[in-house]
């Protein structure tokens, strides 16, 4: 009896410790290009970010960074995000009905300002953007950033294509 009670209470405690959230060590640079070091609220970031929650240090009270004055933060060995304004495709996808679908194969571009979680970074780049829909970016030697391109549509309504672009700009 006590070794069942003594294994639920450990993993009680052990659930409990892994989903708590953590100011982690990482920075944030304004927008005059002034590198923050500060601890960052970890909180997993599923969807790309507005604001961020800091501290400058572990015993001081916690402010906010919205997108607006920062254009980079980012938690050491962890996550990176970069501010950019980027053409996005804003056409539907996985729809439950093919009627709902763009009947145009080009995407429908809104140029908006946002936080892009960096995957990988070289001489080409990749970038991830998740909000109500999810789109990853790419750049290559310091190109301008752009979206890669994999949209659906509906030619008659019935049957669904796929504009698969992305592959020649790979």
């Amino acid at each position: 009896m006590k070794l069942i009670f003594s294994t639920i209470l450990l993993s009680t405690i052990c659930i409990t410790s892994f989903a708590q959230i953590n100011f982690e060590k990482g920075y944030f640079i304004d927008n005059i290009g002034k590198k923050v070091e500060c601890f960052i609220k970890n909180e997993g970031w599923i969807k790309s970010p507005i604001k961020i929650e800091y501290k400058l240090s572990l015993t001081n009270e916690s402010d906010f960074s919205s997108i607006e004055n920062m254009s980079e933060f980012a938690i050491e060995g962890q996550y990176k995000f970069i501010r950019v304004t980027v053409d996005i495709d804003t056409s539907k996808r996985f729809v439950k009905y093919a009627t709902e679908l763009s009947e145009s194969k080009e995407p429908e571009w809104k140029s908006v300002q946002v936080l892009l979680k960096v995957l990988v970074e070289g001489s080409a780049n990749l970038y991830y953007y998740e909000a109500d829909f999810i789109r990853f970016f790419y750049s290559k030697n310091n190109s301008p950033i752009k979206q890669l391109i994999c949209k659906e549509y509906s030619i008659d309504g019935v049957f669904t294509r796929t504009n698969k672009d992305f592959q020649q700009q790979l």
